[in-house]
């Protein structure tokens, strides 16, 4: 014969099964596990740590020093084959010496037809001897002005080359800079300007084969080039450099810094932190406190520094251990069972 039970005897039954740690997961509600955490977020972008979590995260608060910078423009460059040039220049001394010789040919053709014409004018000599040195005396004026239109030719050629004060300097004479382009201890660079931009004077320039400027060097101004980038159609200018590591045909960055300077401060690369694709640092906001903020960081003087306009000097940041205040600032949102 079966057994009834009352209702009410089953339902105490089944509470007092229970386990323990559901019943205690009700009584503390969601809450609980975010406030056993100084870590817990206050404001959206804001962490608190205890003394204790400060010290075992090994954070590194500094203020941030003030940093001015000159008006930067980035640009970019390319290191000039020197063949074409050395071949012009060899064309150009050929084509001086042609003129040369035939300056010289045209005035002793000169002195001859003086000296016959005035024999032929005193009866001493016939007729034909002044044909023969007049012929001769136009032949060499003819070639004179032939090599003289050569060699005209050859510097418009290298005028629209390098330009009128690039070729005076490598081609004009005995040429000091040639001979470091040829040794490899000056390199020719063409650098072109973003287009609508242009070269201030007392501008300076410097270059780097990498994106940034912790292996800059300078880059002294020679002329303006006559042609344009190929895929930048802006204003384009020859500048020399120290060629050691640079080589023909090898793409570089440039710097051109103005006269005029902005101001902000210098941000340790260390501080910076990427969230969602976009760069934030931790202000400190005393008594544990920490705020994170947006940054937009631009090369600095340094490999390691980053130039930052929306902060103030002075303003203490966590150069180091910000990646573990962003790990604190949102390790409330993980469930508890991940």
């Amino acid at each position: 014969m079966s057994v009834l039970l009352p209702a009410r005897f089953v339902l105490i039954s089944l509470i007092l099964a229970r386990p323990s740690w559901a019943i205690d997961k009700d009584v503390d509600g969601p809450s609980s596990r975010t406030d056993q955490y100084h870590g817990s977020r206050h404001l959206p972008g804001e962490v608190e740590l205890s003394p204790d979590q400060r010290a075992s995260a090994g954070l590194t608060i500094e203020p941030l020093p003030a940093l001015a910078i000159p008006d930067e423009t980035q640009s970019a460059g390319k290191v000039e084959d020197i063949l074409p040039l050395l071949t012009l220049r060899s064309q150009m001394r050929a084509a001086r010496a042609e003129f040369e010789i035939a300056t010289a040919a045209r005035a002793l053709a000169e002195k001859n037809r003086a000296r016959i014409k005035t024999l032929f004018q005193a009866d001493i000599v016939a007729g034909r001897e002044l044909l023969q040195v007049e012929a001769q005396w136009q032949a060499d004026s003819s070639r004179l002005e032939a090599a003289r239109l050569h060699l005209e030719d050859l510097r418009r050629e290298a005028d629209q080359q390098l330009g009128k004060a690039l070729a005076e300097k490598v081609l004009e004479g005995p040429s000091t800079f040639l001979d470091q382009l040829t040794a490899h201890q000056k390199a020719l660079i063409k650098i072109t300007l973003p287009v609508g931009q242009s070269l201030s004077a007392g501008s300076d320039v410097v270059i780097s084969r990498h994106q940034d400027q912790h292996d800059a060097i300078p880059a002294t101004l020679l002329s303006p080039a006559p042609h344009t980038d190929d895929l930048v159609q802006g204003e384009t200018w020859f500048f020399e450099s120290h060629g050691a590591h640079l080589r023909a045909g090898m793409r570089i960055n440039a710097w051109i810094r103005g006269t005029s300077l902005h101001h902000g401060v210098a941000l340790p690369a260390t501080a910076i932190i990427f969230y969602q694709g976009k760069a934030f640092v931790y202000l400190d906001q005393g008594e544990g406190r920490f705020r994170r903020v947006s940054v937009t960081p631009k090369p600095g003087r340094t490999g390691d520094e980053r130039f930052e306009t929306s902060l103030t000097p002075g303003q203490p940041i966590v150069t180091l251990g910000a990646q573990t205040l962003l790990a604190e600032e949102f390790r409330p949102e993980i469930p508890e069972e991940d």
